[in-house]
């Protein structure tokens, strides 16, 4: 005659930590879409613009970088919960990490002129 501790969000019927588990992975691999996308219109728009990268660009991949970095905060997270659904938390650490890796080679190959 308990209070049942279960709560729907979604498709999500398992309990309260599994769900915020999988709410908190699926944050991650949001946060590692939009910082991809957002490194590739930086490279791509600083392309068109023949190789000068406006200030706009710049301020777009430090988002990006701070969207990675968040992302990967969360889907540590979420994959340190007692869940059965890893799914979105490895594709946010994997998504997150190769923004971080994109941003990483941008800045090497401006510094040693790739």
């Amino acid at each position: 005659t308990g209070l049942s501790m279960s709560i729907r969000i979604g498709l999500c019927t398992a309990g309260i930590s599994a769900c915020i588990a999988l709410t908190l992975g699926i944050m991650s691999a949001v946060l590692g879409i939009i910082a991809l996308v957002s490194l590739f219109f930086a490279v791509y728009e600083t392309f068109r613009n023949q190789g000068q990268a406006l200030v706009k660009y710049g301020v777009a991949a430090l988002f990006a970088l701070l969207f990675a970095l968040a992302g990967i905060v969360l889907g540590i997270m979420s994959k340190m919960e007692e869940d059965r659904f890893y799914l979105f938390s490895y594709l946010g650490i994997i998504l997150n990490l190769l923004a971080i890796a994109g941003i990483g080679f941008i800045i090497y190959a401006g510094v040693y002129g790739i």
